[in-house]
């Protein structure tokens, strides 16, 4: 296969690269949207689609609703919709695939209750026999990703993929019921919490904790604690790294100067603000603006791009056998019926 990435895959989501709610750029017919990127931080987000992601090379830590996850090579993880979550490669060579599915779509397509369920698939969490069971779902994700750009039909291809990975998601892996009223306190503390993270992504001065603790009515240990547990981080350091990231935007985007863009963006100890940022980006915020967007790349070089192509034509070999899992007819046949059965049209009564 003439296979290649198009640029449109290098795209770890849709929407502002910023903290908070996400509107992802989805595929108008299958409502999926793949992706692949190297090294990168993606900062706390969330948004209304189930994400599916693996990781082809290198290390990458995540903290998804509240619980730090490390994923190495070969390790694949379900996001479910609406739960907050980050990325940060902890190595150079770090390679990310995945996909991002409308899971409300799927279900008005014919999977009833797929929206309902919160599926349970960290594979680093399973043990080595359930590396058999995600390696269908890596199949289908890689065929996503690759276009053969001799055949004019592959985007349906592409496309028929989401549809082949929803039904494999449905039939092969566990899952929790989604209680919307049945876990009031939790569901209440997990609103408040993304509430809170929705207005530090405003750009100004950030409500001390006290100040959020008053305005929800809740002791400031209590909201630490809830923080904490949701975020996996302090608010203190939760905020700060909000703080970077606008700064970051802005240093991007507008040639207004940093000292400026720190006090917009509320940055209060210069000091303690100048030793994050380097230790997180390597670079001084102005080393960083002379950078441009190469420091933070969208692409990947070529070199990079052979790595990921090689890895993810890999999994081709076993599109036969999740195809067959995904839509072949399940063991023991009693139940199969026969359908769309033709009937020849009735005929017209002969006129007297």
């Amino acid at each position: 296969m003439d296979a290649r990435l198009g640029s449109a895959e290098f795209d770890g989501g849709g929407g502002s690269p910023g903290y908070g709610f996400q509107t992802l750029d989805l595929d108008g017919a299958s409502r999926s949207k793949p992706f692949l990127h190297g090294a990168r931080d993606i900062p706390f987000h969330w948004h209304r689609e189930m994400e599916i992601l693996f990781v082809l090379q290198g290390t990458a830590r995540l903290v998804v609703d509240g619980r730090v996850c490390l994923m190495h090579a070969d390790d694949l993880m379900i996001i479910n919709a609406d739960v907050p979550h980050n990325s940060m490669s902890l190595s150079d060579d770090t390679l990310i695939a995945g996909v991002h599915l409308d899971a409300e779509h799927v279900q008005r397509l014919g999977l009833p209750g797929f929206a309902e369920r919160a599926y349970r698939c960290k594979s680093f969490l399973h043990g080595k026999p359930f590396r058999k069971v995600v390696l269908p779902m890596k199949a289908f994700i890689a065929r996503m990703i690759l276009h053969d750009t001799r055949r004019p039909e592959d985007a349906l291809v592409r496309a028929t993929m989401a549809t082949a990975l929803s039904c494999y998601i449905y039939r092969m892996l566990p899952f929790d019921p989604i209680a919307h009223s049945g876990g009031p306190v939790r569901a209440e503390s997990r609103e408040r919490i993304l509430r809170i993270m929705h207005g530090l992504a405003r750009p100004g001065r950030a409500p001390a904790l006290g100040e959020i603790a008053r305005a929800e009515h809740v002791s400031l240990s209590h909201l630490s604690r809830l923080f904490r547990a949701h975020t996996g981080l302090s608010f203190r350091d939760y905020a700060q790294n909000v703080r970077i990231d606008g700064v970051v935007e802005d240093l991007l985007t507008t040639s207004a100067p940093l000292g400026r863009i720190m006090d917009e963006r509320g940055v209060g100890n210069p000091s303690v603000f100048f030793h994050r940022f380097r230790r997180r980006f390597g670079c001084s915020p102005a080393e960083l603006r002379r950078l441009g967007t190469a420091g933070r790349p969208a692409d990947l070089p070529e070199a990079m791009r052979a790595v990921a192509r090689r890895r993810l034509e890999s999994y081709l070999p076993e599109l036969a056998a999740a195809a067959e899992a995904a839509f072949g007819l399940a063991a023991g046949q009693h139940h199969v019926e026969l359908t769309a059965l033709h009937q020849p049209p009735t005929a017209k009564p002969a006129r007297g």
